[in-house]
């Protein structure tokens, strides 16, 4: 268990959204649950198709490394604006994937820091 849990974790919502807008499988997960986000190509047509415009966590890969966890109100934008080059680490790692959880504004940040340390991002 995660330093950030107690004996009544918080929990966000998580969704695969390869199909589409959150829908009524939408699961409930501890906060410091594992991430097991589904992954997505790293490029603007892939980001616009899969990543929501709404609140949540997100992480950049470099095949199998963690280059960056973040957590925004809104995935779609933030992401784009990573692949724009607006945080020169990230684009030194030479991105190939992101994921991403959707997670309530006022958990973002405990997930954030679950995640990170969890996954040991280089760049966060």
């Amino acid at each position: 268990m995660s330093p950030l849990t107690d004996s009544a974790p918080a929990v966000a919502q998580i969704h695969s959204y390869a199909s589409g807008p959150v829908s009524s499988d939408v699961q409930l997960r501890p906060m410091s649950a594992p991430w097991n986000s589904k992954t997505y190509p790293w490029n603007h047509d892939t980001i616009v198709a899969s990543a929501p415009s709404m609140s949540g966590v997100y992480a950049i890969w470099s095949h199998s490394q963690c280059v960056y966890v973040g957590e925004t109100q809104d995935l779609q934008r933030r992401l784009l604006a990573h692949l724009q080059g607006d945080n020169p680490c990230i684009a030194r790692s030479q991105p190939t994937a992101f994921s991403f959880e959707a997670v309530p504004a006022g958990l973002r940040g405990t997930r954030q820091s679950a995640l990170i340390f969890q996954l040991r991002p280089v760049c966060s």
